[in-house]
């Protein structure tokens, strides 16, 4: 196992007032360590990793369903007054934020994994994790372009055999009758 070694200052702080007539100064001792300076992010996850896990999970949960109740309320609005661009226009700008909210969860998260390796690999895993983030998003984008087109071909394949089973096509010319 691989010795840690630590570089500790220690400042002496001494007050300099007299307190209750006894003429004794109090000296305080603060200890200062060197690593939170050079790995902030992993000291103040240390720090709080444990301690506010339980608040965290109780704000999560009141966000979610918060935000369940909300949507629920908008799309049913939506609904009854059948304005149905504004609501694409709501899941398309929900969508957005959502995309930009998991871009900046995966590059923080990156850079957390990184630290690590210190401030360098900081930098280096919040590189990584937004290329593979923005991979990951292009790969989808491609997919769901490449279904939607072999969609259409299906609707395309299925709509030319109900016309030639009607007797709707002419000889194979796909002229209709």
């Amino acid at each position: 196992m691989a010795d840690e070694r630590r570089i500790v200052i220690e400042l002496k702080a001494q007050n300099n007032q007299v307190t209750g007539g006894s003429g004794k100064s109090d000296d305080k001792q603060e200890s200062f360590d060197l690593s939170a300076l050079a790995h902030p992010i992993k000291s103040l996850e240390k720090k709080t990793l444990g301690k506010n896990i339980i608040v965290y999970q109780a704000y999560s949960l009141a966000k979610q369903q918060i935000k369940t109740v909300a949507l629920y309320e908008m799309n049913k609005y939506f609904s009854l007054t059948e304005n149905y661009t504004a609501q694409q226009s709501m899941n398309n700008a929900l969508t957005a934020l959502g995309k930009v909210s998991g871009f900046g969860t995966a590059t923080i998260g990156g850079a957390v994994t990184g630290s690590a390796a210190g401030p360098v690999g900081a930098a280096v895993g919040a590189v990584v994790a937004a290329v593979g983030y923005t991979v990951s998003e292009g790969i989808q984008i491609y997919q769901r372009f490449d279904k939607q087109n072999r969609d259409l071909a299906t609707m395309n394949t299925q709509s030319q055999f109900q016309l030639t089973r009607m007797g709707l096509v002419d000889g194979g010319r796909n002229s209709q009758n």
